[in-house]
């Protein structure tokens, strides 16, 4: 496992149903970049700046390559299939991510499109863990914020 410096960014290969962070990469082309891929532990491990990809089972891109640290990220773009206003998301129904960023110190934003928020609470379960953020094509929810203000 790679030890990193802070402030890498945890991203995803959008599949064709997700909103595309690949402009992130070109917009902070002085940050560094970790993009996951599934464990034998149904989680995920971040792979820093990959150079090589295969596509797992699922259809997914994943990178190849030594896995960083997750608390050394500062921040992890998470998709979802659905967001409300408290946080919460809906995944595709493995909860690889919700394996994943349990004990995750840093930020977590999930990324979407508008349509994918709701206004009526995600049913949720034990394992769930609200997000920081919720970031749209037309909206910016900071959940920070809101639960500080609470």
């Amino acid at each position: 496992m790679l030890r990193k410096t802070q402030g890498a960014i945890g991203l995803y290969k959008a599949m064709p149903e997700e909103f595309d962070v690949s402009s992130v990469v070109e917009r902070l082309a002085d940050r560094e970049f970790a993009y996951p891929r599934m464990t034998a532990e149904q989680s995920l491990e971040f792979v820093l700046n990959p150079s090589e990809w295969t596509t797992h089972l699922y259809g997914v891109d994943e990178p190849l390559g030594p896995t960083v640290n997750l608390n050394d990220l500062a921040v992890i773009l998470v998709p979802g299939v659905a967001f409300d206003h408290r946080g919460f998301r809906l995944g595709m129904g493995k909860g690889f991510y919700d394996r994943a960023l349990k004990g995750f110190s840093g930020m977590t934003i999930g990324i979407g499109f508008n349509q994918q928020v709701q206004r009526e609470p995600l049913p949720v379960n034990d394992w769930d863990l609200p997000l920081n953020f919720i970031v749209t094509d037309q909206l910016v929810l900071n959940l920070v914020d809101m639960k500080t203000a609470s």
